[in-house]
């Protein structure tokens, strides 16, 4: 696929992150840059030079200048950072205030270690570039929020961050792909891509690689599938959620009022469920 170039085009933009007082964050996963839009129109560029590998960080080089690879999520932090995914690197980084880039979570090399330790020296697996937009973060619902949710996708599990203590664990998933739900400790996912928050504290995650959404209650007790039948296909609407087939989504959003948007991207169509 061609590269559109006109001015302010974006390529492959993969996420959005609506930040206080009505401007917001996009990440533009073809074009390795992160964008910020003011409620005027106006267009910035807070990380990324668009050159899509990666690096250290060196000291004292803005974040505009360095480079990224791949970032897929970007949310901005009590204190006013911002924390962007970055997929190609199989890491998360910071931008501080001062517009300053610096690892958050994972070494950048793949790899499934570092429970219980903190996050930045853990190894994380965020998928293959070449397989399209996977590592999606989430952020708790408070303000300022405590917890940080990962898709680690190519690990099949969803890790937890601490943000006061940047420690790191698995909440759900056994490291091996499979389709059970249940208990958080045994549940199984295959290549989960994207996870969102709910204001009630549940998780609802993009399994892509069972074609499904799994939603985990407020109390963190079991997984279950909420959306999906488990096997790739279009088999209409206005079916129930668990009858109803999608291919390979890539995001979910849920409102205050239960409403489920999902992203099928394998049946090009975005999809609304109203009824759990």
């Amino acid at each position: 696929m061609g590269r559109c170039r006109g001015e302010g085009a974006l390529f492959q933009p993969s996420g959005v992150a609506a930040l206080p007082g009505g401007d917001f964050l996009v990440t533009a996963w073809g074009d390795h840059r992160v964008f910020r839009y003011a409620v005027n129109g106006a267009r910035s560029l807070p990380v990324g030079n668009g050159m899509g590998t990666c690096s250290a960080a060196p000291a004292g080089v803005p974040a505009v200048e360095q480079t990224t690879f791949a970032p897929r999520s970007a949310a901005v932090l009590g204190d006013g950072s911002l924390l962007v995914g970055e997929q190609g690197c199989h890491r998360l980084v910071q931008i501080t205030s001062t517009g300053q880039l610096q690892s958050f979570a994972g070494t950048g090399t793949p790899g499934y270690s570092g429970d219980d330790g903190q996050a930045i020296m853990a190894a994380l697996h965020a998928g293959a570039v070449q397989d399209g937009p996977s590592f999606g973060f989430a952020l708790s619902p408070e303000d300022p929020p405590d917890e940080l949710f990962v898709a680690d996708t190519l690990n099949h599990v969803i890790r937890e961050i601490a943000l006061f203590t940047g420690r790191i664990e698995t909440i759900a998933g056994t490291g091996q792909p499979g389709f059970n739900d249940g208990p958080l400790e045994t549940a199984t996912f295959d290549r989960p891509t994207h996870v969102f928050s709910g204001e009630d504290h549940s998780l609802w995650i993009v399994d892509a690689g069972n074609h499904a959404i799994r939603y985990i209650d407020p109390l963190f007790t079991r997984v279950t599938t909420v959306i999906g039948t488990g096997t790739a296909g279009f088999n209409g609407d206005n079916l129930s959620p668990t009858e109803t087939q999608l291919t390979e989504p890539t995001a979910v959003w849920v409102t205050p009022d239960q409403r489920v948007f999902v992203a099928d991207a394998g049946n090009n169509r975005i999809r609304l469920f109203q009824d759990r």
